[in-house]
């Protein structure tokens, strides 16, 4: 068996579930279903050929090899939380990236001035406007008529007018 075959969210739900001693209670510190906590709690008997829990008094009780294995399960995902945790978060006030927000005509003077300085107060800001004629596409529905967007941007776009309206580093 290898890693890569496996779901490694599988054993999260084997520590709720050793840590909570039911399904129940593992479903409400997962946010999962009971028959989802189920589902892989099965997957998880089955890839280890054990019931890892018997029912006793209420309580799922962990046989002898879910207590040999929860150190090295715990160990395992606190390995993956501590890389995922500090890892390259995103540092506003270091990033090279451009941003570029998209806003409609109507909402640009309300929100405009506000968005600086909000933004202004947590990163190094270089603010432009960029006034570009959107026509009513295929793409373009009603739910779209409040667009308030990001994205990363290499270059300048296409059939735009840019004005640096802001720039302090």
């Amino acid at each position: 068996m290898h890693v890569r075959d496996i779901d490694l969210n599988l054993f999260v739900v084997f520590d709720a579930v050793y840590t909570e001693g039911g399904v129940s209670r593992a479903c409400f510190r997962l946010n999962l279903t009971q028959p989802a906590v189920s589902h892989a709690l099965s997957r998880l008997r089955a890839m280890f050929n054990d019931p890892l829990f018997v029912r006793r008094h209420h309580v799922m009780t962990p046989t002898p090899l879910a207590r040999q294995i929860i150190t090295t399960v715990r160990q395992a995902l606190n390995g993956l939380e501590t890389t995922l945790t500090h890892t390259n978060r995103f540092d506003p006030a270091k990033t090279p990236k451009r941003f570029v927000i998209g806003l409609r005509n109507n909402l640009e003077a309300p929100m405009l001035s506000a968005l600086v300085n909000r933004i202004s107060a947590v990163a190094p800001l270089r603010c432009s406007t960029i006034t570009r004629r959107v026509s009513r596409s295929a793409s373009w529905s009603p739910a779209t008529q409040n667009f308030l967007g990001a994205t990363f941007l290499n270059g300048a776009e296409p059939h735009s007018n840019s004005t640096t309206i802001c720039a302090s580093c």
